[in-house]
């Protein structure tokens, strides 16, 4: 790691000028440029047109929660940490025989569970209290 910061750090240095002068350029141009190279190296990976259509398809996907006000990073969290939550979720449920009472007979993980719990009231009360508000406006 320390290597390439270094590689990128001796490239780079020389070459600020060149990034500034990116970001001259108009995005009417830009914009097709980074997609016919997020195009070749999607088909370079495999070889196969059809890792440029799933990157087509989830380019749309991405415009459209963009276009309907979503935020993309919790979808972006659950995509990376999903899986190995589920592993590990199985996993325990084979230590404890199917019993979910194992969460809470110790004290970490219960606290865990509440704090986890508290966080998401945090979160949802406030907008069903707005919305609430909105409907019973008198």
């Amino acid at each position: 790691m320390w290597i390439g910061n270094a590689m990128l750090l001796i490239i780079n240095l020389p070459l600020i000028a060149i990034w500034v002068s990116i970001l001259r350029i108009p995005y009417r141009h830009l914009v097709p440029a980074i997609i016919l190279f997020c195009c070749i190296g999607a088909y370079a990976v495999n070889n196969s047109a059809f890792d440029v259509v799933v990157l087509v398809v989830a380019g749309l996907f991405g415009y459209a929660i963009s276009r309907l006000g979503c935020e993309p990073t919790p979808l972006l969290l659950a995509f990376i940490i999903g899986p190995m939550l589920e592993e590990n979720f199985r996993r325990a449920m084979l230590v404890a025989h199917g019993d979910l009472a194992t969460f809470v007979h110790k004290p970490i993980s219960l606290t865990l569970l509440l704090a986890a719990g508290a966080l998401l009231l945090l979160a949802v009360v406030p907008a069903v209290q707005r919305r609430r508000a909105e409907v019973f406006v008198e």
